[in-house]
């Protein structure tokens, strides 16, 4: 079975400038199950984690794979913004592959993120 969730806003911390200076200043966290993407006229970029082991586990890898997601996040939130203000910065929050299912799990990413 796959599960979503929304990210937690609390990820996205660093220095605060007050000015958008820095990614996790500039980010929105949205709920797909309950929010619509905002439209705009410019640009925008979406995050949407993708929490999983199992290919990791099938190549008899090491696990820690389905921790990537909010790692990313933690990591991206420190940098500095070079996006111009017209521009949406959204975390769409992660999906949960925790059932091994993962040609299920393709779709239900496609559907929750219609423009790619």
């Amino acid at each position: 079975m796959h599960t979503y969730t929304k990210t937690d806003p609390l990820i996205w911390t660093g220095r605060k400038s007050g000015q958008q200076l820095y990614l996790h200043e500039k980010v929105i966290c949205i709920d797909l199950n309950s929010e619509q993407i905002p439209s705009i006229n410019g640009q925008s970029w979406a995050i949407l984690g993708y929490a999983c082991d199992e290919g990791v586990k099938r190549n008899e890898g090491r696990i820690g794979a389905a921790l990537g997601p909010d790692a990313i996040r933690k990591q991206l939130a420190k940098l500095p913004n070079h996006l111009t203000e017209n521009v949406l910065l959204l975390d769409t929050g992660t999906v949960d592959c925790n059932d091994g299912d993962l040609k299920k799990h393709k779709p239900f990413c496609r559907v929750q993120s219609p423009n790619c």
